[in-house]
């Protein structure tokens, strides 16, 4: 299916995903305990998506269709990222249970706003999600990570003024930090006495950009 995609929409495609993609490692001493890496799905990143697998738009799975491009329904109520993880202790790779030895956190301007995920997925691995993202091996397992907009005060996770925000991973093997800045650029169209739609212009938007 990718030789009906333009290439310069798989290289734009490429340097989206490289703008919307963190990583991170957890060593004990000599002993890596975590890789990880995480994508933030930003608007941009869907659409870039949408453009350059225009294939597997509407012909994956629920996840694929939903999550990545489709930006009605549950989609713009969650701040979504998409992980891929390795461990070499195959039964410490368990985001997705109730028990599992991590906790994940979603984190504004160093801690400012601090939120636990609505909904951790495990997603199975196929050729679709290993040409979406290709940083994913053999050996990690890929997760989709949901969190509410807000926290329980009501206070929303990414604002117009947001500088910062991370996906965190800790657990008594240590913590991993993957964290993106943004431009408050919502405060500057205030500024200038431009008037802004807050429902259309919140920072999970088209205004957010790093």
């Amino acid at each position: 299916w990718s030789s009906d995609v333009c290439s310069s929409d798989l290289s734009d495609y490429a340097n989206v995903l490289s703008e919307w993609t963190r990583k991170s490692e957890i060593y004990q001493g000599l002993d890596n305990k975590l890789f990880v890496q995480a994508t933030y799905h930003a608007p941009t990143f869907r659409r870039a998506f949408g453009t350059a697998f225009p294939a597997i738009y509407g012909h994956g799975g629920r996840i694929t269709r939903q999550e990545l491009v489709d930006l009605s329904g549950d989609v713009e109520h969650f701040h979504t990222f998409f992980v891929s993880a390795y461990t070499p202790q195959a039964a410490w790779n368990d985001l997705h249970k109730r028990d599992s030895i991590w906790r994940v956190q979603m984190v504004s301007d160093e801690g400012r706003v601090r939120v636990g995920p609505a909904e951790i997925a495990l997603i199975k691995v196929d050729a679709n999600l290993r040409e979406v993202y290709p940083y994913i091996t053999r050996f990690h397992r890929t997760y989709l990570v949901r969190f509410p907009m807000t926290d329980i005060q009501g206070r929303p996770v990414l604002s117009p003024t947001t500088r910062s925000f991370a996906f965190i991973i800790a657990s008594a093997l240590g913590t991993a930090t993957l964290r993106w800045h943004v431009d408050p650029v919502l405060e500057s169209y205030e500024a200038e006495g431009k008037k802004i739609d807050r429902k259309s212009t919140r920072l999970n938007s088209s205004h957010l950009v790093i």
